[in-house]
């Protein structure tokens, strides 16, 4: 009885930990995409389905000198920054400063973004230091956004969305522009049998 239920038992289970073995070998390697989504945002619930923050290794806005980068996953093409722009990382540091008096991002989604900036304080550079052409008045200019700016990837961390959270938690004031003058631009389909 009890012997021959250990017999089965240990076949059992050196069958089962000879298949884990197989299927562990056997099973392909994950990319490296998948990699990446490893840690604290490696997937994220909150009662409106999980999200995986893929493209965590995209940096957001590429610099002047470098080639327009690809969005992850949607290949989308993201342009360099514009000449004479601010980095992100001397925005943020322009935000803890309290040099920031408010900024601008221009609609759909906020990729094109120029803050008001104060000329002098803290430890930032002077207006002129990014843009030699940048007119100072009352203390202030406005200077475009550039290297590192996150500009929206659907299906990433990447968003301006973020920057709103960051002037939201400091109280400095924003808005989107929206260009009414332009007129929009309609796709138009091939037509099916003469039918429009």
């Amino acid at each position: 009885g009890l012997c021959a239920t250990m017999l089965v038992g240990r076949a059992a289970f050196v069958h089962s930990l000879l298949a884990a073995a197989t299927i562990t070998i056997l099973q392909p390697k994950r990319p490296a995409v998948a990699l990446e989504n490893q840690g604290p945002l490696g997937a994220t619930c909150v009662g409106f389905g999980c999200n995986d923050y893929r493209g965590q290794s995209f940096d957001g806005m590429p610099a002047a000198d470098e080639a327009p980068a690809v969005a992850p996953i949607t290949n989308r093409p993201i342009p360099s920054a514009a000449p004479g722009s601010m980095p992100y990382s001397d925005f943020l540091q322009a935000v803890k400063d309290k040099r920031v008096l408010g900024v601008d991002l221009i609609a759909p989604n906020g990729d094109e973004a120029y803050a008001l900036i104060v000329d002098e304080g803290g430890t930032g550079k002077h207006c002129s230091e990014y843009d030699a052409n940048a007119k100072v008045v009352d203390g202030a200019c406005r200077l475009r956004m550039g290297t590192g700016w996150p500009v929206e990837v659907s299906n990433s961390w990447s968003s301006p969305t973020w920057v709103m959270r960051i002037l939201d938690n400091e109280k400095i004031p924003y808005e989107f522009k929206v260009n009414t003058k332009m007129k929009p631009v309609r796709k138009t389909y091939p037509t099916a049998a003469g039918v429009n």
